[in-house]
């Protein structure tokens, strides 16, 4: 082995070397006034993949001397060094850092013995210094100069361990845009998220409230959560993780959807075999051909929205209108002048006896597909903006083929928690049967 690639390998293990962790070798940087040494006991260094000339993710702990050659100037001895351990912690930070790129060694504090110039040099207090550079000038030599030292009171002050956060309680999921979470840890320390500073101190109780942004796209939300002291000391990083989710309800009865039904006849219910919801409906008061979802989360109108469902008519009948109904309170009564549907989807029996899908807003804008055949499934989309602005689309799911497609229409909203599904009307236009099914309801923000 050449001198050249010895000095280079002795350089790497200065790499990550400092005050040491947990139960791994303790590190100490302490200069020697009487000998003229700087010994790092305790260096944390990574091992280099001799064929790539990369840095591993394997570490070792070891022992290094450098002898000074004049005033801030260290020649490493390449004999001095020790392996002590391999290094199985996570938490390399506080270590004295090497840089091989740049040639530079990052000491965060050393301790400096003192002695008397006088008779047999007697040794006073100690001098520490804090955020020492060295630096070493050419690339053959491990000869390092020191350029840049503050002095400090201690070792000790300069890197003082801070414990790890906790929550009160830890958020999963969410579909709100921010959560609250209350964080635990020293006091009057500074709440870093996501490596930036939050303007929340844990206060006098051991504890800060602190909002996280959780707005955006549905999926997994990762912060990091840290706390600072005014010396800048950092504490172990907790990682949390929100799931957030725009849906505001959803059902594909594949299980019982716990509907309400208001039919004594059995004649709106769950079919659990092929996984959908069947009323049968009638032009008559005998009964009521209705049932209702369970509540879900309150629709805020402020927020643009996506409403996709499959609908069926099994038997389209003049004076019969089956379909789904979406209200603000729990809709007992079919049309109560005290809970009118805020929009509604339903088989429009129209102009001259055509057959249609009506879509109907808030407003009063009314919608109307073309003529659309029996037992066949369709997919309503619809996707309307925060500006009361609607694109609107109706797919034969038996052809994929769209068959109804409007954009940027008028189209409004207001707050809603529950759907319905059925009809029931005055017995005007005879008894014949008009079964509506649906199936793979979604309705989230966009």
């Amino acid at each position: 082995m050449t001198k050249n690639k010895l000095i280079n390998i002795i350089l790497v293990f200065a790499a990550l070397s400092g005050n040491a962790v947990a139960d791994e070798v303790s590190s100490k940087a302490i200069y020697d006034s009487k000998t003229k040494t700087l010994a790092l006991e305790g260096v944390l260094v990574p091992f280099i993949d001799e064929f790539t000339g990369k840095e591993t993710d394997n570490k070792g702990i070891f022992d290094v001397q450098l002898q000074e050659k004049t005033k801030l100037i260290f020649e490493l001895i390449p004999w001095s060094i020790n392996f002590k351990n391999t290094f199985n912690g996570d938490d390399a930070s506080g270590y004295i850092l090497y840089d091989h790129k740049t040639r530079s060694v990052k000491i965060p504090c050393f301790e400096v013995t003192t002695i008397a110039k006088f008779g047999d040099g007697i040794q006073g207090e100690s001098i520490y210094y804090k955020d020492v550079s060295m630096k070493q000038r050419h690339v053959a030599y491990p000869i390092f100069h020191v350029d840049n030292m503050t002095k400090t009171d201690s070792c000790e002050s300069s890197v003082e361990p801070i414990q790890k956060p906790t929550l009160t309680t830890i958020p999963t999921t969410t579909k709100d845009d921010t959560v609250e979470i209350e964080v635990n840890g020293k006091v009057g320390t500074t709440v870093f998220v996501n490596g930036k500073n939050s303007g929340k101190t844990i206060d006098s109780t051991g504890k800060v409230k602190v909002t996280l942004d959780t707005s955006g796209k549905s999926g997994d939300k990762s912060f990091s959560i840290s706390l600072k002291d005014d010396r800048g000391n950092e504490s172990e990083t907790l990682i949390v993780v929100i799931q957030k989710t725009n849906i505001i309800y959803s059902e594909n009865f594949t299980s019982n959807p716990n509907y309400t039904s208001l039919s004594t006849t059995g004649k709106a219910t769950w079919n659990e075999t092929d996984g959908y919801y069947r009323v049968e409906t009638r032009d008559n008061l005998n009964d009521k051909y209705w049932a209702y979802s369970p509540k879900f989360t309150t629709f805020d109108s402020n927020k643009a929205l996506s409403i996709e469902l499959d609908i069926l008519f099994e038997n389209q009948d003049w004076g019969t209108y089956p379909g789904v109904r979406f209200y603000a309170n729990e809709p007992t009564e079919l049309g109560a002048e005290n809970n009118k549907a805020i929009f509604s989807i339903d088989n429009a029996y129209r102009n001259n006896y055509v057959k249609q899908i009506g879509i109907y807003d808030n407003s009063g804008k009314q919608y109307y597909s073309p003529r659309i055949d029996n037992n066949v499934w369709y997919t309503i989309k619809l996707k309307i903006d925060d500006n009361s602005k609607a694109d609107i689309e109706i797919v034969n799911l038996s052809t994929k083929n769209s068959i109804y497609s409007k954009t940027n229409v008028d189209f409004v909203l207001a707050n809603f928690s529950y759907l319905g599904i059925g009809y029931y009307g005055k017995p005007d236009y005879g008894d014949d049967k008009s079964p509506i099914r649906i199936d793979n309801i979604l309705i989230e923000y966009q």
